[in-house]
């Protein structure tokens, strides 16, 4: 089988410490809301700006959004910051601008949000707005991947397998595909039965269908496609 392993970079575009269903804003009327966003208060700022990001009880509204999320991030919300830096990176009410998106990416890393590391990770192993180094995607990835991000430690993952920044070394990739594929990351399980089905880590078929198995359970359809012709085969 050759070896085609899923290479997708996924930034995530949702902060992990801050949703609309868990303020204490969330019933509060618009009018009040925006009075306490003009005073200052930071989280007001941030449900707001969540607000107009969604459309939620608002028209989307992205310009909104960046303004509210900026007077956030100017605080030192890194909600505010990771935000801002998803919006630079998409065009999304501001103007596309990669070197901002990464400027605003890396001051939320450093506070240590672990979606903003993964992202900062990603620009750099892409040269987005950052000349790019791998020895710095590695370091973020690593800083996210510690931390429990799924799509860092698959990331990582990909760097060790491809040698890029760190050492070539399958094994220590499969590590860190086994931390994702544990979180239920599709990609990571798919990867983790090629690495079996291909003998990379060992050959065993038996663990290759097992972690087709569990890619194709979470959606991923190239995981089914293996894991059918495994079974085909007799492959328990």
């Amino acid at each position: 089988m050759k070896v085609k392993l899923l290479l997708w970079l996924i930034l995530g575009l949702f902060s992990s410490s801050f949703t609309l269903a868990q303020s204490p804003f969330q019933n509060m009327p618009q009018t009040q809301l925006i009075q306490y966003a003009e005073q200052g208060n930071m989280e007001a700022q941030l449900y707001l700006a969540a607000k107009y990001y969604e459309g939620y009880g608002v028209k989307q509204d992205f310009e909104e959004a960046a303004k509210w999320y900026r007077k956030a991030a100017e605080q030192g919300s890194m909600d505010g910051q990771y935000f801002l830096g998803v919006m630079y990176g998409e065009g999304l009410g501001l103007p596309h601008n990669e070197e901002l998106s990464a400027a605003w990416f890396e001051k939320a890393a450093k506070q240590g949000d672990v979606v903003a590391q993964n992202a900062l990770a990603g620009k750099y192993e892409w040269g987005l707005g950052v000349e790019q180094d791998y020895h710095q995607a590695v370091y973020w990835y690593k800083q996210a991947a510690h931390n429990g991000n799924k799509q860092a430690q698959f990331n990582l993952g990909l760097l060790h397998f491809e040698g890029k920044g760190v050492p070539k070394d399958h094994w220590t990739a499969w590590a860190y595909w086994r931390k994702a594929a544990k979180q239920n990351h599709a990609k990571a399980q798919f990867n983790l039965g090629l690495l079996y089905a291909t003998g990379l880590v060992g050959l065993d078929k038996s663990q290759a269908k097992y972690y087709f198995g569990l890619a194709c359970k979470n959606a991923e359809t190239t995981g089914c496609d293996e894991y059918r012709k495994l079974h085909e085969q007799g492959i328990k």
